[in-house]
């Protein structure tokens, strides 16, 4: 791993514990940072917000789960990039849905990705893996 890819901020909007769990270990094998959780699209903005008024580093990307309380995917990825200080960080859905409709509407709001979440953890693994290589290690998004 090279030095800069230790700081690889990523944020991961999930509501279920097992699947925070889940991600926690495929990304120890990535990067050396603990991904940060953030159970709702709510929490996930107030994050964002507070690290752009200390001034910290944004993401350098985000994992989203569409259905979640308070404050769902969809609402949370428009708002994402609706905030021309936040648009430019990769926002990658992590869904069980495979329905069409759900992956259009997530395309048309932007999203830079769409995963299926999949029950086999080497796919899983996999996926996490080629995100990581296109969004983090090339740069795409300073």
């Amino acid at each position: 791993m090279k030095e800069d890819e230790a700081d690889v901020r990523i944020l991961y909007i999930e509501d279920d514990e097992t699947d925070q769990m889940l991600f926690r270990r495929i990304w120890k094998k990535l990067i050396t940072r603990e991904p940060e959780m953030a159970p709702n699209g709510s929490v996930a903005i107030q994050l964002l917000e507070d690290s752009l008024a200390s001034g910290e580093a944004l993401p350098s990307l985000i994992f989203l789960d569409l259905n979640m309380p308070v404050k769902d995917g969809y609402e949370t990825l428009k708002d994402i990039k609706a905030d021309q200080r936040m648009r430019h960080i990769p926002v990658i859905v992590l869904s069980t849905s495979n329905q069409q409709r759900d992956v259009d509407l997530c395309y048309g709001l932007h999203a830079n990705a769409y995963i299926c979440k999949d029950i086999d953890h080497k796919k899983m693994v996999a996926a996490h893996a080629n995100a990581f290589e296109f969004w983090c290690k090339n740069n795409v998004y300073p």
